[in-house]
């Protein structure tokens, strides 16, 4: 049943997308001087072998600048990394406020120029921002005056040849239920994260099967393009693509199938879970009574 269940997904029109893992070690990952040399080698995995897809995409934070006061050196970076005709989906921090950075994916032009942009809705908190700061005002002195602010919209990314592109930017891929219902249904999922912060524990491996987990639940392809950690594509069986492995640096070309038809979970989400557990409490509430009255 499963063999007849799981065929192979259609494919209407090509569509190949090379996935980028620097590899960039986490103590030097926002070193400034350093900085140069982590950009290129983004810019050599990007277009060393040729032809180049017309989709690259680049982890999350990929670019370590905040946007607006390194737009020149982001946009000669895109400009040197991508073809006449391509686009690159990349993790970029960007400044909200005084005091506030989105931590931001983007869809950007070879001439630099940024098409559409989705900013992270789930923030990591005491790492992306801390809780309750106004009831706290010492924790300004020990962590600083930065949050980040979470976005407020889900829109995919709309691209020609590729369909709709939805960016989830590092842990949010692990919530079920990413897709809303109300915005139209993307054609590819896509997963920027950096699991760098894990070390040598589980922890990029366990991040890399709840990124697969989404693709099942959904019945949408998935590309997971990690700083370091492990970077992979995923059709909507959940099936592995390509990978690259932990640490490695590189990138990998990936033909992207299309999607399925909404599957039962993409339908009925929680829906009868939450009906079985009310049907539960209702019995267990009878049987309780029972027990009472023989009593």
């Amino acid at each position: 049943v499963a063999d007849l269940a799981m065929g192979e997904p259609k494919q209407v029109r090509p569509k190949q997308v090379r996935l980028v893992q620097p590899a960039i070690p986490q103590n030097e990952k926002w070193n400034r001087e350093k900085r140069p040399a982590h950009l290129q080698r983004l810019i050599e995995l990007s277009s060393g072998t040729l032809p180049i897809p017309q989709l690259v995409i680049w982890p999350e934070t990929a670019f370590a600048g905040l946007l607006g006061a390194e737009r020149e050196l982001f946009t000669k970076t895109v400009a040197s990394a991508l073809p006449y005709d391509g686009l690159l989906v990349t993790g970029v921090p960007r400044r909200h406020s005084r005091f506030l950075l989105l931590n931001s994916a983007v869809l950007v032009q070879p001439d630099g120029e940024i098409r559409e942009s989705y900013d992270k809705q789930r923030l990591v908190p005491f790492g992306e921002y801390f809780p309750f700061r106004d009831l706290f005002p010492f924790a300004t002195a020990i962590v600083g005056p930065m949050d980040y602010r979470h976005g407020t919209s889900r829109t995919p990314f709309t691209l020609q040849h590729y369909g709709l592109v939805q960016p989830l930017i590092c842990y949010e891929v692990i919530f079920p239920g990413i897709v809303s219902q109300t915005e139209p249904r993307p054609d590819i999922l896509v997963n920027l994260t950096n699991d760098a912060w894990f070390g040598g524990t589980p922890g990029p491996y366990q991040h890399l099967e709840q990124a697969r987990m989404r693709a099942v639940e959904e019945g949408i392809p998935l590309l997971r393009v990690a700083n370091t950690g492990v970077s992979a594509g995923f059709d909507a069986y959940g099936r592995t693509l390509a990978r690259i492995d932990m640490d490695q640096a590189g990138f990998v070309d990936v033909n992207v199938p299309d999607p399925l038809a909404p599957t039962f979970y993409a339908i009925w989400g929680e829906t009868l879970l939450s009906i079985g557990l009310l049907l539960l409490a209702v019995r267990t509430i009878n049987l309780d009574r029972k027990r009472s009255l023989r009593q």
